[in-house]
């Protein structure tokens, strides 16, 4: 009640220009709103008066504005964070599946070269072993000296 006799007192002295609190205490107020639409159509008697249903009409469009505009901004926030969330994604994943060019790349080792001369040691080690069988060096029966 003392916000209503509050906002009566401001529809009155504001000479035609009303402030954003007086107008949206009047779209919850039926009588705040009563006295703003007198005042109105005191201030302007030719104006013609507004039908009830239009009345009705454009207050719930503006209450469901405002639900509309708080939806909006919730959408616009899930929007942008999920935005968010993908470029980090995509960055990381980039940063990860590249190939390091600081990294110097070692060449494979090559083991042709050694398998032949291990190859050729087999061989003579072989070799010898049958010259000192054929002198009789090695014991016959155990290959012992």
């Amino acid at each position: 009640m003392k916000q209503c006799s509050r906002t009566i007192d401001r529809i009155h002295e504001a000479a035609g220009e009303f402030d954003r609190e007086t107008l949206a205490h009047c779209l919850d107020c039926a009588s705040c709103r009563r006295e703003l639409e007198a005042v109105v159509a005191a201030m302007s008697p030719e104006a013609p008066k507004v039908p009830e249903r239009l009345n009705v009409q454009t207050l719930a469009a503006c209450r469901n504005g405002r639900a509309r505009r708080f939806r909006f901004r919730a959408e616009r926030v899930l929007a942008w964070s999920g935005a968010a969330a993908v470029l980090c994604l995509v960055a990381v994943n980039l940063r990860f599946s590249a190939p390091l060019a600081a990294a110097p790349r070692i060449p494979e080792w090559d083991a042709t070269p050694l398998l032949g001369e291990l190859s050729d040691i087999g061989r003579e080690i072989s070799q010898t072993q049958k010259l000192f069988a054929a002198e009789g060096v090695f014991g016959e029966t155990d290959g012992s000296i």
